[in-house]
């Protein structure tokens, strides 16, 4: 398991799947999708952290294949049970990770790479 510490950068990858605390980042504090000249969009989701709420992940999607939101409403935007997948195995085209509410459908995003930032927040 990774101890989380502003200042740090992680390529997702297979690695950082097993080992980071998914867990605890719920309440998307910030969602930015830019759509460049390219077939796929890019997202950008801040998520708090539930535990050290001095810190947050900024998680940057690249090539998003899918996204699909919960319908908003009163309620934040947020994951009951944050999980991440490496879903190349299925060989969807232009999909290497699956990110999903374990608990509930929605939200779901499922791109081709990205990092994450800790950062103070």
């Amino acid at each position: 398991m990774i101890t989380l510490q502003a200042g740090q950068t992680f390529e997702i990858n297979d690695t950082l799947l097993a080992d980071f605390p998914w867990h605890e980042f719920t309440n998307v504090a910030r969602f930015v999708m830019e759509w460049p000249a390219a077939p796929y969009p890019d997202i950008e989701l801040i998520l708090e952290s539930d535990l050290v709420t001095s810190l947050v992940a900024c998680l940057s999607l690249e090539q998003v294949a899918e996204c699909r939101l919960p319908t908003m409403g009163i309620r934040r935007l947020q994951f009951s049970s944050l999980t991440a997948e490496n879903v190349r195995s299925r060989q969807w085209e232009q999909v290497n990770y699956h990110i999903f509410d374990a608990d509930f459908e929605e939200p779901v995003l499922m791109f081709k790479s990205g990092q994450i930032q800790i950062q103070t927040q």
